[in-house]
């Protein structure tokens, strides 16, 4: 499996493709603001600090998906394809992101098991339970070089 950054104009180029990788792979978890912002993410949100489009590559098929804007604070989602799952992919990409971007946030549902076992196998903490946009009980999560006032202002 490679990683490979999209730079602003391969998002473009494949946006739809990606789309279509998370609604088929993202296990209905995905909101539709985060689709949304996907859609509409132009080549200057896209090249703005804290935002990676991170693909997971096996033989030129894609098998996995990160989306992060602002540092997760706006957006953060992650899909990988049902056959590839329980491969460490996720932690692999996860990992990756915190390592480039020096500190990620997401917010994960506290049904969301898969999530939540990626996060803490990165050494990311929960510090702040809230009621997510579905109406679930909604962890923030932090990883990295990550602090409580950076999220707070958004919860």
């Amino acid at each position: 499996m490679k990683l490979h950054k999209l730079t602003s104009a391969q998002v473009e180029k494949y946006r739809r493709a990606l789309i279509t990788f998370l609604k088929r792979h993202g296990d209905r978890r995905i909101t539709r603001t985060g689709i949304n912002w996907l859609e509409q993410a132009d080549a200057t949100q896209l090249s703005s600090a804290g935002t990676l489009v991170l693909c997971a590559l096996k033989e030129k098929k894609l098998i996995g998906l990160l989306i992060v804007s602002n540092y997760g604070i706006d957006e953060s989602y992650i899909a990988v394809h049902q056959h590839y799952r329980d491969k460490d992919i996720a932690k692999q990409i996860v990992q990756y992101a915190i390592h480039s971007l020096g500190k990620l946030y997401g917010r994960v549902a506290l049904d969301n098991i898969p999530s939540l076992k990626v996060c803490l196998a990165n050494d990311m903490v929960a510090f702040h339970l809230f009621t997510g946009p579905t109406g679930k009980l909604t962890l923030w999560v932090g990883g990295g070089d990550w602090t409580k006032e950076d999220v707070l202002p958004y919860s």
